[in-house]
């Protein structure tokens, strides 16, 4: 193209906002030099890290104010992912509740749903997996086929995968080759944890509110001990705002 305009006689100058070019479109590009759809992980947080109680209450961390910016994320992301204790312990329905007007965009549609279940302990009427209001719904496990007839009963698509733990790099794998490009995951402390360890993220979007869980509270990520500084995980600061009473952070790796 740039070739075409140049033998015509027009003058081109390349690289004119590039980077900005690149972040607007950081989710396609994703897809199309690594395989994989870009992938954020939004988690809600108290002051001092936590994102629920040991008795696996968390509900409402974040501000009303935060959980409508959440929709927001929700709308322009292709599918959202999560895992099987979330589910089981929030029976989560993850759908866009707000239409395209409240949200101030051109078009909102539904999300596609993943839940990572590696040996279908979720309920196959478990309100994620139910399609009013939502879009088709995805079962990521590695169970014998008798288990997988109840979800496919209840219209849920099941993904086998051998072995003992779904491999979450072959599942964001099988959602590019849907054209997927982008995936939020809104999940617990080891799932979250998971993806950052295998380096299978790009974003961190992190609301945090003002209030104090304490020590036996859950933490935001499990992703194992660093014994060292130079084992530190390194962000970087891409934007900060205040929704409500909660600070909003978008994060990305340090490398990217």
């Amino acid at each position: 193209g740039v070739r075409a305009l140049q033998d015509a006689g027009i003058d081109v100058v390349c690289g004119v906002l590039a980077d900005d070019a690149e972040w607007q479109n950081r989710a396609f590009f994703t897809r199309m030099r690594e395989g994989r759809p870009y992938v954020r992980i939004k988690l809600a947080c108290s002051l001092d890290g936590r994102v629920g109680l040991q008795s696996g209450e968390s509900a409402w961390i974040s501000s009303e104010a935060s959980r409508r910016d959440v929709q927001f994320w929700r709308a322009r992301s292709d599918c959202l992912l999560t895992g099987a204790n979330t589910v089981m312990t929030d029976d989560p329905q993850m759908n866009l509740r707000l239409s395209a007007d409240e949200l101030n965009i051109d078009k909102a549609r539904q999300p596609a749903r993943l839940v990572i279940d590696s040996q279908l302990k979720t309920n196959p009427q478990a309100r994620i997996y139910d399609r009013t209001n939502a879009a088709a719904a995805i079962v990521a496990h590695c169970a014998d086929a008798t288990q997988v007839e109840a979800f496919e009963s209840a219209g849920v698509e099941a993904w086998a995968f051998d072995g003992d733990e779904v491999p979450l790099e072959e599942v964001l794998k099988r959602l590019a080759q849907r054209e997927i490009n982008e995936v939020q995951v809104e999940a617990g402390p080891n799932l979250c944890g998971a993806l950052i360890n295998q380096g299978l993220y790009d974003e961190l979007l992190i609301y945090m509110a003002p209030c104090v869980l304490g020590e036996t509270g859950l933490p935001l990520l499990n992703i194992g001990r660093i014994e060292t500084m130079s084992e530190r995980l390194n962000l970087h600061l891409k934007e900060s705002m205040r929704i409500g009473d909660n600070i909003r952070m978008l994060l990305i790796p340090e490398t990217r």
